[in-house]
């Protein structure tokens, strides 16, 4: 065969692969994109170049040549055109250089077409069986040099631009491989297009170089996705990348193909029987006949590698005949569904156990309202006085047990729903530490057991935080001990550990001495609804909920709880807090307060008496000087009252007096500069014992005042108990006999101790129901329990309102004047029971108080919700008192 025919054939042969691979590449893809459309164009601009480049070489007639050659140019262009569109849509820009070449591409094309077509500039030889030419320079050529030229310099922009405009590496790889292709086409094209202007005869290597970068841009871009999943990668795509396991087994079930999840499940015992890697319910060889006629759906089994739970389901292959030949196999993992199923059906039965724990804990106290109610209506005319106070003891009894229960309930579904929220504030850790004993004081006292507090003095005075949340969690934790101790005793310590210079972590131990827990009920603890030996505490009034609740709270507080416990001996349980610092002052002794638990708690003490005692009491709040004075009153004294260090100087120059009481905190002049003022003066008071009455009796309080020179000092809010035994100690001499009806109602008090308690108790719960927003309990020690003292304070803390006073201290950032009225409201609401409020305004003071200057971002962060929560009350005061 002559060499011409070769060539011939060859490029008939490169003509048909671009043609074919660009049809297939384009059809074989079920969604059509502008890429795919390139790659078609450019499979018929390679093949129509090929094969005119075959047809002119195997023309005897020039003309014919000629017109054949033109068809190689038209295959050219058409390539050029396409390239340019393909490359514009990888790089994904749009820029009017690729509109300018394609357009330049068609009209070369038609230039070329008639200039190519008419004109005599090549001459034809025929050599070796072939037909070749040389070329005449042209001014039409010098065009279509010019935009070959373009269309090189177009690649190596290209291959400047289109790295800087993608960041994927396979893209990046790609464009060196295009770059390479269209070199070689541009290379390959210079034996028939460039050397025939020298003489020399031309060869159509061109031929061969299209269908080069044609090939390498169609492989490159199958090899790296270009447009991403064809039909071509489609399986192997899904095969490789399905987050779930895939095994294939063949008629002799025998494993022929897997995927990487399904390595990752059984390792390198994938090859072995299935029915070996796996738990399965029933006989393992009922279960692999099943699998591999692929009968199995979504059928549960355990992987004996990892403990996976998969779900497995799979389907038989048939040839034509209906035979099988293949089973594939699908593992999809479960495991999270299966631990999510068995948290549900966890919850589900905690639900059950919920109703029926609270259906018998709630029916319990609502049967004993419901029988007391019965018992009293049906006998109210005939009952004794001490029987209705007995009865209506009970219901309150049952009444807080049951409100306590729905507390408990709501607190515990607030945690768990994620609507809990922790509300921190200063509070003073000493006022805490008071609440708590006085709960659980009388409680011991009810089941003769002894209750020792062990407060570290040197915990710091005032501290940042949930103080709410921590009474609940200190109470909890002893109301614990006192119901599971039988005898012996309860101990309350609270210490505490450096965290930094600004928080501590505060540690609450309660000890007892009561039953213990055993090892193997520990893990159960803290679970809701949990009553350890119920069989054995079934009389104990429990709901299985405190320890939860403390448990999550303490959690909510990033603390953790600790227990200690001998079985049959007793427990310990602590709480680990973290808190912030507020006053480093340390708490000072706490035996004062426990001393004074009595009066708290509401027991009826005898009122000592001093007939004709003069007694000046001064303070700048008018409801401290009614409340000492009413107070003072009782024990047959006279009282003067002043509002303000001045007026209290004009009567200790007028008056001789017996005892002094003189508040710190006042304006214009304080406590101490008025008694440095008083030392000064000429007078007939200057023996008479001066009393200090502060809210801030932390520790060192006490020294302070003595080096001042006062005889003693008084914490506020004022207890009566307190009271009497200042008078005692400096009044002794002047003490007269108790009256005779103080005496009798001293007498019938320890004669009925527990009618009159459950009485009060019924009283102070229908006046908390009136004034659901106090502490009434508190507002009624301040006021000796007088409900008509009570009232009268309340319209005396409305009348005195001081908002637009506090308001212009604070727009004029007169912080001095500001801290002395908020520390006279913080004292006041305390009086009526008003304590959250008085928390807040004590914050207030000692963002003045406590620093070297004043944190007026803390002050001006908080005034107006303090206002807000100040008029509030006052409105609601106006409408309820």
């Amino acid at each position: 065969m002559e060499t011409g025919m070769i060539t011939t054939v060859l490029l008939v042969a490169c003509a048909t692969i671009c043609i074919g691979v660009g049809i297939f590449y384009y059809f074989i893809n079920n969604t059509k994109n502008k890429g795919q459309l390139c790659i078609l164009l450019l499979g018929i601009g390679g093949g129509i170049w090929a094969l005119g480049s075959a047809l002119y070489g195997n023309c005897t007639d020039d003309r014919l040549a000629q017109n054949f050659f033109c068809m190689t140019i038209m295959g050219f262009n058409l390539y050029v055109i396409a390239t340019v569109i393909y490359t514009a849509c990888l790089i994904e820009i749009r820029i009017k250089g690729f509109r300018l070449m394609a357009g330049l591409g068609i009209l070369t094309s038609i230039v070329d077409g008639l200039s190519f077509g008419s004109m005599q500039i090549r001459h034809f030889y025929r050599i070796n069986g072939r037909t070749c030419f040389t070329t005449e320079f042209h001014g039409i050529v010098f065009y279509h040099w010019m935009y070959i030229l373009l269309c090189f310099l177009f690649c190596i922009y290209m291959a400047v631009c289109w790295p800087k405009k993608t960041m994927r590496k396979s893209l990046r790889k790609y464009v060196a491989y295009i770059v390479l292709g269209n070199t070689i086409m541009f290379l390959s094209a210079i034996p028939d297009t460039l050397l025939p202007f020298y003489g020399i005869k031309s060869y159509p290597s061109s031929g061969y170089g299209v269908t080069i970068s044609f090939l390498v841009t169609v492989f490159f871009s199958i090899k790296y996705e270009t447009f991403g999943i064809s039909r071509l990668t489609v399986s192997d795509y899904l095969f490789s990348q399905i987050d779930y396991g895939v095994l294939v087994y063949d008629y002799q079930r025998n494993l022929i193909l897997r995927n990487a999840n399904a390595d990752l499940l059984f390792g390198m015992n994938v090859e072995q029987p299935f029915e070996e890697l796996v738990a399965c319910e029933g006989e393992k060889e009922e279960f692999a006949e099943q699998l591999y006629q692929g009968k199995l759906e979504h059928c549960k089994v355990k992987c004996l590698q990892g403990n996976q739970i998969l779900s497995v389901t799979s389907s038989m292959v048939c040839d034509e005949y209906g035979e099988m030949q293949n089973t594939i196999v699908t593992l999809v993992d479960i495991t999270y569904e299966e631990e999510l199923l068995e948290r549900l059906r966890v919850s589900d039965q905690a639900k059950t156990d919920f109703l029926t724990n609270m259906s018998h804990e709630i029916r319990t106290p609502i049967n004993g309202i419901m029988g007391m109610n019965s018992l009293l209506l049906r006998q109210i005319d005939t009952l004794p006085r001490e029987k209705i106070a007995e009865y209506a003891g009970n219901m309150q009894r049952a009444s807080r047990t049951l409100l306590a229960i729905v507390n408990d309930i709501l607190d515990i579904s607030k945690i768990e729903s994620g609507k809990m929220e922790l509300l921190c504030e200063g509070y003073e850790l000493a006022s805490l530490i008071n609440d708590c004993y006085t709960i659980v004081a009388s409680n011991c006292k009810k089941k003769n057991l002894d209750l020792y507090m062990e407060i570290d003095e040197n915990l710091p005075s005032i501290l940042y935080g949930d103080d709410v949340r921590i009474r609940q969690i200190v109470n909890n934790f002893l109301s614990n001990a006192v119901k599971y101790t039988k005898r012996g005793h309860v101990i309350l310590k609270i210490s505490y550990s450096r965290i930094d210079e600004e928080s501590i972590n505060l540690r609450i131990d309660v000890k007892d001495s009561g039953i213990g827990i055993q090892k193997k009920d520990m893990e159960n603890l803290f679970q809701n609804f949990t009553r350890l030996e119920e069989h054995k505490n079934r009389n104990i009034e429990e709901t299985g909920l405190g320890l939860s609740l403390t448990k999550r709270l303490v959690d909510m507080m990033h603390g953790e709880v600790q227990v200690e416990s001998q079985y049959g001996e007793g427990s310990t349980f602590t709480a680990i807090i973290p808190q912030k610092v507020i006053c480093e002052d340390g708490i000072g002794d706490m035996k004062q307060i426990f001393e004074n638990y009595e009066l708290s708690v509401g027991a009826m003490m005898p009122v000592p008496q001093f007939a004709g005692v003069h007694i000046l009491v001064v303070d700048d709040m008018e409801m401290n000087r009614i409340v000492a004075k009413e107070m003072l009153l009782q024990t047959g004294a006279i009282v003067d009252v002043a509002g303000s260090g001045e007026e209290g100087l004009t009567l200790i120059k007028e008056q001789h007096y017996d005892l002094i009481f003189m508040d710190q905190m006042m304006p214009d002049m304080d406590g101490i500069a008025t008694f440095e003022e008083m030392k000064r003066m000429n007078h007939q008071n200057k023996t008479t014992p001066v009393i200090a009455m502060t809210a801030n009796a932390v520790k060192g309080a006490k020294e302070m005042y003595l080096q001042h020179g006062f005889a003693d000092y008084i914490s506020k809010p004022i207890f009566e108990e307190k009271m009497w035994k200042i008078l005692e100690r400096f009044l002794a001499d002047k003490q007269t006999d108790i009256k005779a009806e103080h005496k009798i109602a001293a007498e019938e008090s320890i004669e009925t101790e527990e009618s009159l308690e459950t009485e009060e108790l019924w009283d102070r719960e229908s006046l908390q129901e009136r004034f659901p927003y106090l502490d009434t309990k508190q507002g009624m020690s301040v006021c000796m329990g007088d409900e008509a003292f009570y009232f009268k304070i309340l319209k005396v803390y409305l009348k005195d309102e001081m908002v637009d006073t506090l308001q212009q201290d604070y727009e004029a950032g007169a912080w001095a004047q500001y801290q002395i009225h908020v520390h006279g409201l913080k004292n006041v609401s305390a009086n009526i029971g008003a304590m959250e409020l008085s928390e807040q305004f004590k914050g207030l003071e000692y963002a003045i108080k406590n620093h070297d200057i004043p944190d007026t971002d803390y002050i001006r962060s908080h005034h107006d919700k303090v206002m807000e929560a100040y008029q509030e009350l006052l409105r609601r005061l106006e409408r309820d008192v």
